[in-house]
């Protein structure tokens, strides 16, 4: 019932300039009806004469067949290409052969018929791949970037539900070396982003010293480039193993270290054959999140001039979600810090320059009313985001539970001030110690703190007499 609602028209490839289909399901054919907190579509309305079982977000990347050049569909549709799209298309052009083969491996898991997850998430993971093409980080779009690689944690969350996990009806032993796999796969990508680093410093370091990179004299290139190489082997190696892992809970005959991978195969093979091409691939929800959030937090702080302050709302709110939903707890309160410093910040901007334009009579009323649209859409997320912090304080309560009791079970008699003391040296968050003793803070026999007792006593006593509205002394001091 697919093909009811599947478009299909003739584009123009960017990049070969070879006419091919483009296929995406009729807007006018459905609306979104329920979304997760991510932007998730999780249910679709289709209108009354059309029953269609196809996924619309699926349709979200295109891909030549005949070059396997990859964009989002809105971006193919737009009439003109970005700069940052440019860079992308001219560094696309420029690759090698032998590195083409990740998006000819890539292209094994999009069935020549109808679209299903295991297309997508290869045509997704493709655009990702050029995307990130381009040399320098100025000319990447990481807010692209960032959709992209969404949308992917999106395709995985759907695939691993509408699949039976390999290991579910796996005994402990394959278990337990599958999970040894990926700790081992998580250790050597952390390896890897930290001899990034280091390699990005050792550079300027050489530099500074005035050393020649190609000479062997130069320690901090010569040898970090042989860890790399060292590394890039690690991750083949992991890679074999990883498919022998996995075909052994699959119930297959183990075959290490063939190449040999046809239309039809399993993803997962497909996957980890492109592993030592692309060491830095995500092959999961989790690590699709990862590189969300990377280049989501990287837009906002390096591209944020070309984005309105509802795209900037959008995108720290859809971070926010992020790191709760990955556990990133104390970042994503940092995240709800820099939510109210924007929002306040924005706010104070944007009725500035509702009061400017009324008193210049410059500003016509669709204007004003345009910009007080968008000072309401501030105060929204600001309240939101003080929702957020709460919730991540009540999270944070349940995570450090059992530490907690710990704390404090050998101190039961001990006064709140005490407890809280004890907690806060062990590094529990204000936050979350404010939360817990709120109807503690208050002890037998005292009245409840106030910031009143910074003059020294309470409201009580800093009056020396009881005042009326309409009493004498009042009036007479408003009259003076």
């Amino acid at each position: 019932m697919a093909h009811e609602s599947i478009v299909e028209k003739i584009v123009f490839c960017p990049a070969c300039n070879h006419p091919v289909p483009l296929q995406y399901v009729n807007p006018k054919h459905y609306s979104v009806d329920s979304r997760e907190s991510d932007g998730h579509v999780i249910a679709y309305r289709w209108i009354p004469k059309v029953q269609s079982d196809a996924i619309p977000h699926l349709y979200a990347v295109w891909q030549c067949s005949e070059c396997l050049y990859a964009d989002l569909k809105d971006s193919l549709m737009e009439e003109y290409m970005t700069f940052k799209d440019g860079y992308a298309l001219k560094a696309f052009n420029k690759l090698p052969d032998e590195s083409k083969a990740t998006l000819h491996r890539l292209r094994l898991m999009v069935p020549r018929d109808s679209l299903n997850h295991a297309g997508a998430i290869s045509m997704h993971l493709a655009a990702i791949f050029i995307m990130a093409l381009p040399e320098e980080k100025r000319q990447i779009d990481y807010a692209k970037l960032g959709k992209l690689s969404l949308r992917l944690a999106w395709l995985f969350r759907e695939y691993s539900c509408k699949q039976a996990t390999f290991i579910k009806n796996t005994g402990a032993t394959l278990k337990s070396m599958g999970m040894a796999c990926e700790q081992m796969e998580q250790h050597l990508s952390g390896l890897g982003t930290i001899l990034g680093d280091f390699k990005r410093s050792s550079r300027e370091r050489a530099a500074e010293l005035n050393l020649l990179p190609s000479t062997e004299e130069n320690p901090y290139l010569a040898v970090t480039d042989s860890m790399g190489t060292h590394l890039d082997a690690l991750h083949e190696t992991l890679n074999s193993l990883q498919m022998a892992v996995l075909q052994d809970q699959q119930g297959k005959t183990i075959k290490v270290g063939t190449d040999e991978i046809n239309y039809g195969a399993d993803i997962g093979q497909i996957l980890l054959s492109i592993g030592s091409r692309w060491p830095g691939m995500p092959r999961n929800e989790r690590q699709s999140l990862d590189m969300t959030l990377v280049a989501l937090e990287y837009s906002y702080e390096n591209e944020g001039e070309n984005q309105s302050v509802e795209d900037s709302l959008v995108m720290v709110d859809l971070i926010l979600d992020l790191l709760v939903r990955m556990g990133e707890l104390e970042r994503a309160l940092e995240w709800t810090n820099i939510l109210s410093k924007f929002g306040y910040d924005t706010r104070r901007k944007l009725q500035e320059t509702v009061r400017k334009g009324k008193s210049s009579s410059r500003m016509s009323n669709d204007e004003a009313r345009s910009i007080l649209r968008q000072i309401t859409t501030v105060n929204v997320n600001l309240q939101r985001g003080g929702e957020k912090r709460r919730q991540i304080f009540q999270l944070m309560l349940a995570r450090d539970e059992a530490r907690i009791d710990d704390i404090l079970r050998p101190m039961p008699t001990a006064s709140a001030d005490h407890k809280m003391k004890a907690l806060k040296e062990a590094g529990i968050h204000n936050g979350v110690i404010s939360l817990l003793f709120k109807n503690e803070l208050k002890e037998p026999g005292k009245p409840k703190r106030s910031f009143l007792g910074l003059f020294g006593g309470h409201l009580s006593t800093l009056r020396t007499e009881p005042e009326t509205i309409h009493s004498p002394e009042r009036r007479r001091r408003r009259r003076t």
